[in-house]
Protein backbone atom coordinates (compact mmCIF):
# COMPACT_ATOMS: atom_id res chain seq x y z
CA UNK A 1 0.00 0.00 0.00
CA UNK A 2 2.50 2.43 -1.10
CA UNK A 3 -0.58 4.19 -2.83
CA UNK A 4 -1.05 7.96 -2.33
CA UNK A 5 -3.85 8.55 0.68
CA UNK A 6 -6.13 9.84 -1.83
CA UNK A 7 -6.27 7.16 -4.08
CA UNK A 8 -6.67 4.86 -1.24
CA UNK A 9 -9.50 6.92 -0.15
CA UNK A 10 -10.93 6.34 -3.71
CA UNK A 11 -10.18 3.00 -3.54
CA UNK A 12 -12.66 3.36 -0.23
CA UNK A 13 -15.20 4.93 -1.80
CA UNK A 14 -14.98 2.80 -5.21
CA UNK A 15 -15.45 -0.57 -3.47
CA UNK A 16 -18.01 0.41 -0.88
CA UNK A 17 -20.56 1.52 -3.38
CA UNK A 18 -19.67 -1.92 -5.59
CA UNK A 19 -20.01 -4.36 -2.82
CA UNK A 20 -23.66 -2.46 -1.53
CA UNK A 21 -24.52 -2.22 -5.94
CA UNK A 22 -23.60 -6.03 -5.68
CA UNK A 23 -25.65 -6.60 -2.52
CA UNK A 24 -28.79 -4.89 -4.24
CA UNK A 25 -28.06 -6.02 -7.48
CA UNK A 26 -26.26 -9.75 -7.00
CA UNK A 27 -25.82 -12.37 -9.95
CA UNK A 28 -25.15 -15.04 -7.01
CA UNK A 29 -28.10 -16.98 -4.95
CA UNK A 30 -25.91 -18.07 -2.20
CA UNK A 31 -23.72 -14.92 -1.31
CA UNK A 32 -24.23 -11.08 -2.23
CA UNK A 33 -20.40 -11.36 -3.34
CA UNK A 34 -18.03 -13.50 -4.24
CA UNK A 35 -14.23 -12.54 -3.85
CA UNK A 36 -13.15 -13.85 -7.48
CA UNK A 37 -11.78 -10.79 -9.10
CA UNK A 38 -12.72 -11.68 -12.35
CA UNK A 39 -16.25 -12.09 -11.00
CA UNK A 40 -16.87 -9.67 -8.22
CA UNK A 41 -14.08 -8.65 -5.96
CA UNK A 42 -11.09 -9.92 -4.52
CA UNK A 43 -10.46 -10.52 -1.00
CA UNK A 44 -7.87 -11.67 1.34
CA UNK A 45 -7.77 -12.14 4.95
CA UNK A 46 -6.39 -10.36 7.64
CA UNK A 47 -3.71 -13.24 8.27
CA UNK A 48 -2.75 -13.65 4.39
CA UNK A 49 -2.36 -10.00 4.18
CA UNK A 50 0.22 -9.92 7.04
CA UNK A 51 2.35 -12.50 5.49
CA UNK A 52 1.98 -10.74 2.38
CA UNK A 53 3.04 -7.75 3.84
CA UNK A 54 5.61 -8.42 6.06
CA UNK A 55 6.94 -5.90 8.56
CA UNK A 56 5.19 -2.96 6.49
CA UNK A 57 1.74 -4.81 7.19
CA UNK A 58 0.70 -2.73 10.31
CA UNK A 59 1.77 0.11 8.44
CA UNK A 60 -0.26 -0.71 5.24
CA UNK A 61 -3.20 -1.69 7.75
CA UNK A 62 -3.21 1.34 9.10
CA UNK A 63 -3.27 3.46 5.90
CA UNK A 64 -6.30 1.45 4.90
CA UNK A 65 -8.39 1.91 7.85
CA UNK A 66 -7.70 5.70 7.93
CA UNK A 67 -8.97 5.11 3.50
CA UNK A 68 -12.16 3.70 4.79
CA UNK A 69 -12.53 6.33 8.17
CA UNK A 70 -12.39 9.19 6.23
CA UNK A 71 -14.35 8.35 3.55
CA UNK A 72 -17.22 7.05 6.07
CA UNK A 73 -20.31 6.52 4.39
CA UNK A 74 -19.59 7.80 1.03
CA UNK A 75 -20.65 6.13 -1.97
CA UNK A 76 -21.58 7.17 -5.68
CA UNK A 77 -24.78 7.36 -7.79
CA UNK A 78 -26.50 8.26 -10.71
CA UNK A 79 -29.97 9.64 -10.64
CA UNK A 80 -30.50 8.34 -7.24
CA UNK A 81 -29.48 5.03 -6.96
CA UNK A 82 -25.72 3.94 -6.28
CA UNK A 83 -23.83 2.87 -9.66
CA UNK A 84 -21.55 -0.50 -10.47
CA UNK A 85 -18.52 1.14 -9.41
CA UNK A 86 -16.08 -1.21 -11.33
CA UNK A 87 -12.07 -0.74 -10.75
CA UNK A 88 -8.87 -2.34 -12.21
CA UNK A 89 -5.20 -2.23 -11.71
CA UNK A 90 -3.62 -0.62 -14.96
CA UNK A 91 -5.41 0.48 -18.28
CA UNK A 92 -2.39 0.39 -19.86
CA UNK A 93 -2.73 4.85 -20.89
CA UNK A 94 -6.82 5.05 -21.54
CA UNK A 95 -9.84 3.68 -20.09
CA UNK A 96 -12.21 1.51 -21.81
CA UNK A 97 -15.79 2.36 -22.32
CA UNK A 98 -18.56 -0.31 -20.55
CA UNK A 99 -20.16 -1.05 -24.27
CA UNK A 100 -17.14 -2.23 -25.70
CA UNK A 101 -16.23 -5.13 -23.48
CA UNK A 102 -19.92 -6.36 -21.57
CA UNK A 103 -21.92 -5.19 -24.70
CA UNK A 104 -24.10 -2.65 -22.58
CA UNK A 105 -23.56 1.45 -22.30
CA UNK A 106 -23.35 2.83 -19.11
CA UNK A 107 -23.21 6.56 -19.29
CA UNK A 108 -20.66 6.99 -16.33
CA UNK A 109 -18.59 4.11 -17.60
CA UNK A 110 -16.66 5.88 -20.74
CA UNK A 111 -13.46 5.67 -22.11
CA UNK A 112 -11.22 8.35 -20.47
CA UNK A 113 -7.30 8.89 -20.60
CA UNK A 114 -5.41 7.67 -17.98
CA UNK A 115 -1.75 8.92 -17.91
CA UNK A 116 0.94 8.33 -15.56
CA UNK A 117 0.61 4.38 -15.47
CA UNK A 118 4.40 3.58 -17.01
CA UNK A 119 5.73 2.91 -14.17
CA UNK A 120 3.35 -0.02 -12.86
CA UNK A 121 4.64 -3.19 -12.61
CA UNK A 122 1.72 -4.82 -15.01
CA UNK A 123 2.18 -2.11 -17.63
CA UNK A 124 3.19 -3.53 -20.04
CA UNK A 125 3.47 -7.42 -20.94
CA UNK A 126 3.71 -10.12 -23.97
CA UNK A 127 2.25 -13.70 -24.84
CA UNK A 128 4.68 -15.31 -27.36
CA UNK A 129 3.34 -18.81 -28.94
CA UNK A 130 4.54 -21.45 -31.99
CA UNK A 131 1.99 -21.41 -35.25
CA UNK A 132 0.72 -24.44 -33.69
CA UNK A 133 -0.14 -23.68 -30.13
CA UNK A 134 -1.54 -20.15 -31.31
CA UNK A 135 -3.52 -22.68 -34.23
CA UNK A 136 -4.70 -25.21 -31.80
CA UNK A 137 -5.82 -22.45 -28.95
CA UNK A 138 -8.00 -20.80 -31.88
CA UNK A 139 -9.40 -24.38 -32.78
CA UNK A 140 -7.72 -23.52 -36.69
CA UNK A 141 -5.86 -26.21 -38.86
CA UNK A 142 -1.90 -25.65 -38.35
CA UNK A 143 -1.52 -25.80 -42.07
CA UNK A 144 -0.74 -22.68 -44.64
CA UNK A 145 2.23 -19.65 -44.65
CA UNK A 146 1.42 -18.02 -40.66
CA UNK A 147 2.81 -14.88 -41.73
CA UNK A 148 -0.46 -14.80 -44.12
CA UNK A 149 -2.93 -15.70 -40.93
CA UNK A 150 -3.81 -12.49 -39.96
CA UNK A 151 -6.17 -9.67 -41.31
CA UNK A 152 -7.11 -6.59 -40.15
CA UNK A 153 -7.89 -5.47 -36.59
CA UNK A 154 -10.19 -2.82 -35.20
CA UNK A 155 -10.00 -0.70 -32.11
CA UNK A 156 -12.16 0.56 -29.73
CA UNK A 157 -12.42 3.95 -28.51
CA UNK A 158 -10.35 2.73 -25.21
CA UNK A 159 -7.74 1.58 -27.33
CA UNK A 160 -8.56 -2.12 -27.29
CA UNK A 161 -8.89 -4.49 -29.51
CA UNK A 162 -12.32 -4.27 -30.59
CA UNK A 163 -12.07 -7.56 -33.78
CA UNK A 164 -9.04 -9.30 -35.01
CA UNK A 165 -9.35 -11.06 -38.49
CA UNK A 166 -7.26 -14.69 -38.04
CA UNK A 167 -7.58 -16.59 -41.16
CA UNK A 168 -11.02 -14.93 -42.53
CA UNK A 169 -12.40 -15.03 -39.26
CA UNK A 170 -13.17 -12.27 -36.55
CA UNK A 171 -12.45 -12.81 -33.49
CA UNK A 172 -13.11 -10.25 -30.53
CA UNK A 173 -10.81 -8.43 -28.15
CA UNK A 174 -12.42 -9.96 -25.36
CA UNK A 175 -12.39 -13.12 -26.78
CA UNK A 176 -8.49 -13.25 -27.53
CA UNK A 177 -7.88 -12.21 -24.22
CA UNK A 178 -9.68 -15.44 -22.60
CA UNK A 179 -8.25 -17.50 -25.10
CA UNK A 180 -4.91 -16.69 -24.58
CA UNK A 181 -4.55 -15.73 -21.01
CA UNK A 182 -4.11 -11.76 -22.30
CA UNK A 183 -3.69 -8.80 -19.06
CA UNK A 184 -5.98 -6.48 -20.93
CA UNK A 185 -7.50 -6.04 -24.27
CA UNK A 186 -5.35 -3.15 -25.19
CA UNK A 187 -2.73 -5.30 -27.12
CA UNK A 188 -1.16 -5.47 -30.70
CA UNK A 189 -0.35 -8.91 -32.32
CA UNK A 190 2.23 -9.49 -34.94
CA UNK A 191 3.99 -12.39 -36.51
CA UNK A 192 7.61 -12.13 -36.61
CA UNK A 193 10.76 -14.68 -37.05
CA UNK A 194 8.39 -17.95 -36.14
CA UNK A 195 6.32 -16.66 -33.52
CA UNK A 196 3.14 -15.00 -32.72
CA UNK A 197 3.58 -12.49 -30.42
CA UNK A 198 1.04 -10.23 -28.33
CA UNK A 199 2.25 -6.71 -27.02
CA UNK A 200 -0.13 -5.87 -23.92
CA UNK A 201 -0.66 -2.96 -22.14
CA UNK A 202 -2.95 -2.44 -18.76
CA UNK A 203 -3.93 -5.36 -16.25
CA UNK A 204 -7.54 -5.38 -16.06
CA UNK A 205 -11.18 -5.23 -18.15
CA UNK A 206 -9.80 -1.41 -18.34
CA UNK A 207 -13.30 -0.38 -17.35
CA UNK A 208 -14.19 2.76 -14.75
CA UNK A 209 -11.43 3.18 -12.23
CA UNK A 210 -7.56 2.38 -12.62
CA UNK A 211 -6.02 2.34 -9.33
CA UNK A 212 -2.21 2.82 -10.78
CA UNK A 213 -3.92 5.44 -12.77
CA UNK A 214 -5.76 7.34 -9.73
CA UNK A 215 -2.46 6.84 -7.85
CA UNK A 216 -1.30 8.99 -10.66
CA UNK A 217 -3.71 11.32 -10.43
CA UNK A 218 -3.38 11.38 -6.71
CA UNK A 219 0.54 12.53 -6.43
CA UNK A 220 -0.34 15.31 -8.46
CA UNK A 221 -2.00 16.36 -5.57
CA UNK A 222 -5.51 15.84 -6.27
CA UNK A 223 -8.46 14.60 -3.67
CA UNK A 224 -10.38 11.34 -3.89
CA UNK A 225 -13.36 13.09 -5.23
CA UNK A 226 -11.18 14.66 -8.31
CA UNK A 227 -10.31 11.27 -9.05
CA UNK A 228 -13.57 9.37 -8.30
CA UNK A 229 -15.50 12.39 -10.66
CA UNK A 230 -12.39 11.76 -13.21
CA UNK A 231 -12.95 8.08 -13.88
CA UNK A 232 -17.10 8.03 -13.25
CA UNK A 233 -17.86 10.63 -15.41
CA UNK A 234 -21.11 12.22 -13.99
CA UNK A 235 -21.60 10.24 -11.23
CA UNK A 236 -22.35 12.01 -7.82
CA UNK A 237 -20.53 11.94 -4.28
CA UNK A 238 -22.72 11.13 -1.59
CA UNK A 239 -22.97 10.72 2.05
CA UNK A 240 -25.46 8.00 3.25
CA UNK A 241 -25.02 7.98 6.83
CA UNK A 242 -26.35 5.35 9.11
CA UNK A 243 -26.06 1.80 6.82
CA UNK A 244 -22.60 1.90 5.40
CA UNK A 245 -18.98 1.02 6.44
Amino acid sequence: LDFDQAALQAQAVAARTFTLYQCAHGKHTDCDVCDDSACCQAWASETDLAERFGDGWEDARQRALEAVTATDGVVLTSDGALIDAVYFACSGGRTEAAAAVWGTDVPYLQAVDSPGEQDAAPYASTVACSPAEFAETLGLAADGDPAGWLGGTSYTAGGGVDTCTIRGQAYTGTQLRQLFGLNSTRFSLRYADGVFRFDVRGYGHRVGMSQYGANAIARLGFDYQTILRYYYRGAKIETQKGSLV
